[in-house]
């Protein structure tokens, strides 16, 4: 529960030297010997409830030596003048801590024994909360007086879970997750600017990180769970600087989160990722009995049959940023309260079981979407949850389709849309040209020779934009006012450029099959 870099601080006006390796090594607890002992008069290294943690002897010159000598589990603090030596074999010295100071052997004793008597109380309090089914609210009430500095705890959805509510704290970040309850989407930004999101993921032990996103340096210390982000501890050094005695309560404290956090682990799985496993299990087509699929469905409150309808959320930083996943899940849930959440990868995945995503759950979803700065693709509605796995597909293929670096041919020619929110029944004819395309030759040599080919090689010709003009009167199914209006062209001028290029090239708008030609022609050469 102590360590060496605990004693070197709290013994500061002392001068307490050991091997550097050995500052993070604890004690259980310590033995003081009287001054005048020799080495039959130290008493037993061993008490009742010491643990795995090693006993340290506060001896003098004369009865270390033999301590160490006779007892290969002791370590020894040897407390002597400045005029006094301690000679003794290296392999012995590995396990000597050296006090070299003017005051007195009993009151550096009593200090020692005030400060394992201080570590003891917390460690034991610590373990008492544990005991009797504390959450980790309970862990920090017990730290505050210990740390002295301002810790929080949140989750994988960046919610406050607990915080030491005694210590005031004038860092902005902490001050706005302490009133909102979760680190809002300016935080959020913060943390990508500055890459935290990605070191948190790789982060494997307590690291002091410079006042650079907040006011003061912090400790903290990342839980994963599966290889996810999913409880991030943080102390805020605004009372007491980072010290490595420090550093080692930190550890203290993590240590004892730890237990929490294992049996969060299996509550959370249970509870919080029920969608997003159903969800996998389904788009991933593994085995599941119609019993257990009946019981699944029960826990979340659907039935299998539907109307449905699916969308997926695709967010800033997108796989890079996994970690995310679950607080915008979280976000979703908040302003989608009707609908199923659940997560894939760097995805949210939204189910709503009455089909009303483009009908009554569209205004929560658009500001959603507005919030969030994200787009969203959206399935058509499906009968059955047995069809999501073509839904997701669907709702996948609109967002790569409308936001890839090859767009669909709504965003070709038109300016975009006032809001991301793409659906696959506007993408399905540039799918379909894509899985052509993909898989055949001939549809690509069809299209480079077809009319909107000769379009595209007049207008680079002459300087016109007929490939556009004749793109805007198809789309708008050959209305003349309209495509005058978005145009900004005059009816006369619009009819004797429309029969022009008929002319020109001759073909028929009159004839249907001319117009699908040309349509997907368009589609094509988007792709």
């Amino acid at each position: 529960m102590v360590t060496v870099n605990m004693i070197a601080e709290y013994l500061s006006d002392c001068n307490v030297a050991f091997l550097p390796e050995c500052g993070v090594r604890r004690f259980g607890y310590v033995v003081i010997a009287a001054e005048d002992a020799g080495p039959a008069d130290v008493p037993s290294p061993a008490p009742s409830g010491a643990g795995d943690d090693p006993v340290l002897c506060c001896l003098p010159p004369q009865a270390a030596r033999e301590r160490l000598r006779n007892d290969d589990g002791s370590w020894a603090l040897v407390v002597y003048q400045g005029e006094d030596a301690f000679e003794a074999p290296v392999h012995l010295m590995e396990r000597t801590i050296f006090c070299r100071t003017s005051r007195s052997y009993a009151s550096v004793a009593a200090d020692l024994q005030r400060l394992f008597l201080t570590m003891g109380r917390w460690v034991d309090s610590l373990r008492t909360a544990l005991l009797q089914g504390s959450s980790y609210q309970g862990l920090l009430d017990c730290s505050e007086a210990v740390l002295g500095n301002f810790v929080s705890l949140s989750d994988s959805e960046f919610r406050l879970m607990a915080y030491t509510r005694s210590i005031p704290i004038d860092d902005p970040v902490s001050q706005e997750v302490v009133r909102l309850g979760y680190h809002p989407a300016s935080t959020i930004e913060l943390f990508r600017r500055h890459n935290a999101l990605r070191d948190w993921e790789v982060q494997t032990r307590v690291e002091v990180k410079p006042a650079v996103m907040t006011r003061y340096p912090t400790l903290d210390y990342v839980f994963r769970s599966f290889g996810s982000y999913f409880v991030h501890v943080v102390m805020q050094c605004n009372n007491r600087p980072p010290t490595p005695a420090l550093r080692d309560a930190f550890q203290l404290l993590v240590d004892h989160v730890d237990h929490v956090v294992r049996q969060s682990r299996s509550e959370r799985f249970a509870q919080d990722t029920e969608a997003t496993r159903l969800f996998g299990d389904l788009i991933d087509h593994r085995f599941i009995s119609r019993d257990d699929l009946a019981r699944r469905l029960g826990a979340l409150g659907l039935a299998e049959a539907g109307p449905y309808q699916m969308a997926v959320l695709s967010f800033p930083g997108g796989a890079d940023e996994k970690s995310l996943a679950g607080y915008y899940a979280q976000r979703a849930k908040e302003s989608l309260p009707s609908c199923v959440i659940g997560t894939r990868d760097a995805q949210v995945l939204v189910v709503d079981p009455t089909a009303g995503l483009e009908g009554p759950q569209l205004p929560q979803l658009q500001a959603f979407v507005n919030a969030q700065d994200c787009a969203a693709g959206l399935s058509e509605p499906f009968e059955s949850l047995t069809d999501l796995p073509s839904a997701y597909q669907q709702a996948r293929q609109a967002l790569s389709l409308s936001t890839g670096p090859r767009p669909s041919l709504a965003r070709s020619f038109d300016p975009e849309p006032p809001l991301p929110l793409y659906r696959f029944r506007d993408c399905l004819a540039a799918y379909v040209v894509e899985v052509a395309k993909t898989n055949n030759r001939l549809i690509g040599a069809s299209a480079d020779h077809g009319i909107t080919a000769q379009l595209a090689a007049f207008d680079r010709e002459h300087g016109t934009e007929d490939l556009r003009l004749l793109y805007v009167f198809l789309r708008n199914e050959r209305n003349v006012r309209l495509t005058c209006e978005e145009l900004f062209m005059h009816r006369s001028t619009l009819l004797y450029r429309i029969g022009r290029m008929q002319e020109r090239l001759g073909f028929d708008l009159d004839d249907a099959a001319t117009r699908q030609r040309i349509l997907m022609e368009y589609l094509i050469r988007t792709a």
